[in-house]
């Protein structure tokens, strides 16, 4: 697929090249890491939000893909957050997006993503660097998929995102809590729902490849979630509806694709009102 021309008042490119950031090669652009105000470096948040996942984990929660595809606006600008290997990529085009920019913060995976789908603008960068966010122009959506757990202040990234929307732009926030992945129900409800939705040999293929969640790496990676989540108050399904409301009261909230309350995820989606400047 190759990639339509973008206008470059609004071209992610250009402003990362004015706001200094250096060309990666191949078309993907890097961001020049530092430190986060509070934080540790770059180089220690990568270790812990970065790690090696079997290919096609992301199926687990392609009952997201319909919510998300509903709300792709035709014809608009798209950013996907934390995009991984690209998993999201075609269906924003197959939805109607006119361009797709994507981006995660480890350059490993957005070569995948690249491989796997061609056609789009990837970045690598971080959505916690302010600069970073503030080079990328405006969108009509941005797609944030199990990835805003990772970020360690919640607050300032929604207002960093909401900042890029153009008038009457949507963000999309679908991710997971205690009940739908750190609980042991929660993840064994997850796992059930893909095995009932989808063919035998991809099930059996899938739970195969996923048993690193007992590995070493997947307990710590885990354990430094549940810790951050549960400071910030996040951790619970009721945690998460909390504080998204006691932020921005109009901001829509629910819960998909779970059995009884267990597994699935939580999908918030705010608007930027058509008069905002």
């Amino acid at each position: 697929m190759e990639e339509r021309p973008r206008n470059p008042r609004s071209d992610p490119i250009r402003g990362l090249l004015l706001a200094g950031f250096r060309d990666a090669s191949s078309g993907t652009y890097l961001a020049n890491y530092r430190s986060l105000p509070g934080n540790r470096d770059n180089t220690a948040k990568m270790k812990r939000v970065h790690y090696p996942f079997p290919r096609g984990v992301g199926q687990l929660y392609d009952f997201t893909e319909a919510h998300i595809a509903a709300v792709v606006p035709l014809g608009g600008e798209v950013l996907d957050v934390g995009c991984g290997e690209g998993t999201l990529v075609p269906l924003l085009w197959k939805a109607g997006a006119r361009h797709v920019v994507a981006f995660d913060i480890s350059s490993k995976i957005i070569e995948v993503a690249k491989e796997r789908y061609p056609g789009s603008r990837y970045l690598v960068g971080d959505a916690e660097d302010d600069q970073f966010m503030r080079a990328l122009g405006r969108y009509d959506l941005i797609v944030v998929r199990n990835t805003f757990h990772h970020f360690e202040n919640k607050d300032a990234f929604l207002m960093r995102a909401l900042g890029l929307l153009n008038r009457g732009g949507t963000l999309l926030l679908i991710d997971l809590d205690y009940e739908s992945n750190f609980s042991f129900l929660g993840a064994c409800a997850t796992h059930l729902r893909f095995i009932l939705t989808h063919p035998a040999w991809t099930s059996l293929k899938l739970i195969s490849s996923t048993r690193f969640f007992l590995g070493k790496a997947m307990r710590e990676h885990r354990y430094h979630d549940r810790r951050l989540l549960t400071q910030q108050g996040w951790y619970t399904a009721k945690g998460v509806q909390r504080q998204l409301k006691k932020l921005y009261p109009d901001i829509s909230y629910r819960r998909v694709g779970d059995f009884l309350g267990c597994g699935g995820a939580y999908i918030a989606l705010k608007r930027r009102a058509e008069g905002n400047p």
